[in-house]
This record gives C-alpha cells, structure tokens and sequence, in this order.
C-alpha cells in the first residue's frame, strides 16, 4: 500500500497536547527523518459467519473448511445480523519500531514518542484503505456494514483470542507478529 504520512497527520496528534506549538519543528524533523522507512501492508480474508446465540460462540469459517472459534460476550450483540466478516491485519514494517527503539535506547524520548505517532498515523491511513473495501463490497453486494471489533478492544472479546485470529490469515506475508492491531467486520444481513 502507498501510504503518505503529512506534517498535518502528525500535527492532528499534537493538538491534544498542551505543547503542540512547541512539538511541531522537532516533529517535521522527525517526519523527514523517517520518510520512506514505513511499508504498510495489510492481509485481508473473507469469512462465511455464524453466531450461536445460545453459547455466544461466533465462528469463521474459510472456503477450506478452516474455521475458528470465538467468544466475544457482549460484543456479540453487534455480529446478530451477520452472514459474512471481513478480518484483516495491519502493519507499517518493523524500520519504524526499530527507530523509536534506538531513539528511546539512546534517552531520545521525545524522538521515540514522535515515531511512534508517525506510525499511528500510517496505521490509521492504512485502515481508512481497508476500511473503503469493506464498504465497496457491502455496496457491491447489497449489504450493510457493521462495527469494526479487534480482540482486547470491545468489552467480552479477549486480547488472548487475537492469536486464534491470526492462525487462519497469512500474517507472515506482511511479516506482522501478532499485537493489537487486528481489526474486523461484519457485513450482511439476515433480513
């Protein structure tokens, strides 16, 4: 994926901080520093769906047969009209984590904090891609679009289930180790 990440991304993140003004020239030099070190990629895979509503099981299932097995408690009231799910992983490369590392190693925090918004940033793009072909296909199909669920990040869905969720996608592809940036969602509906 060709991802741009701006000086208007970075500096979006610093408006929240008290001392945004003060960050921006440290955080353009940082930009320029880091440009062309990030490489998003993403896996995407399409699942046929079922929700059991009276175990709270919910379960993928590939065209192989493959299936996996998930409890997401009360998340699960999100999922009721689904028939299909697309689930994807995310990352940016590891040159990014790589240089926040250094520069934290190095006592270069601020640096390292930078970095590691620039690859928010970078996540968050890479997303909003992923996020546009779920919605084409539901257009495309006639369906709707549901939230979008990641383990550890909605109430009843547990961080620890993430790896059940990356054994049935090809994360090796875009050599990602399983963390918290696994998104899915729902499309479809019963009616």
């Amino acid at each position: 994926l060709n991802i741009d990440v701006s000086m208007q991304d970075i500096a979006n993140r610093l408006n929240h901080s008290k001392s945004a003004g003060k960050l921006y020239a440290a955080a353009e030099k940082i930009l320029i520093k880091m440009e062309g070190r990030w490489k998003p990629a993403a896996v995407i895979q399409w699942f046929e769906f079922d929700l059991d509503p009276s175990t709270g099981i919910s379960t993928l299932r590939k065209r192989s047969g493959e299936t996996g097995c998930f409890h997401l408690g009360c998340s699960n009231v999100f999922l009721e009209e689904a028939v299909q799910v697309m689930a994807f992983v995310l990352g940016v490369g590891s040159q990014l984590d790589l240089e926040s590392a250094r520069a934290y190693d190095r006592g270069d925090y601020l640096d390292a904090y930078l970095i590691d918004l620039i690859g928010l940033a970078d996540l968050e793009k890479t997303s909003d891609i992923v996020t546009c072909m779920a919605e084409d296909r539901a257009r495309e199909t006639g369906m709707g679009v549901g939230p979008f669920l990641s383990p550890g990040s909605v109430h009843g869905w547990d961080l620890a289930e993430q790896s059940v969720l990356c054994s049935l996608l090809p994360i090796e592809k875009i050599n990602v180790e399983i963390q918290d940036s696994i998104f899915w969602t729902a499309i479809g509906s019963r009616t």
